[in-house]
């Protein structure tokens, strides 16, 4: 594990224990703005149940809304049970802020993942309403 993993793993831990965003106070800016913005994206997506996972469904959903070149794979239930397997999640649960926190970091150049672009691209979502 890297010195910035084990920094955001224990904003993390900060977080669910206070519940409160003042990350800011016990790293640098940059981890702290790259812990806002998982968490950012996490909240936005964990919609049905809002039980502080990311099921299939809810995965499947961001990563068609991310792929905004069109180039990417669908996630399918088989890519969804290595992607869960690589991370160390259950994949039925779907998962938790530090399993996605491995797929933009330990896992980032496997998953071909990249955290400002998500960001960006849900962030540009605000205020779209789903009828």
């Amino acid at each position: 594990m890297t010195k910035y993993s084990l920094i955001l793993f224990a904003c993390f831990l900060s977080y669910a224990i206070s519940g409160d965003l003042l990350v800011r106070e016990c790293v640098d800016s940059s981890v702290a703005d790259d812990f806002i913005k998982l968490s950012y994206i996490f909240k936005t997506f964990d919609i049905r149940p809002k039980n502080d996972f990311l099921d299939f469904y809810e995965c499947e959903l961001f990563q068609r809304l991310t792929d905004i070149t069109g180039g990417g794979l669908p996630l399918t239930w088989n890519i969804w049970k290595e992607i869960t397997r690589m991370v160390g999640s259950n994949e039925r649960i779907g998962l938790d802020m530090v399993s996605l926190n491995k797929t933009y970091t330990t896992f980032q150049h496997i998953l071909g993942t990249n955290l400002d672009r998500d960001w960006n691209i849900v962030k540009g979502m605000e205020g779209i309403r789903v009828m």
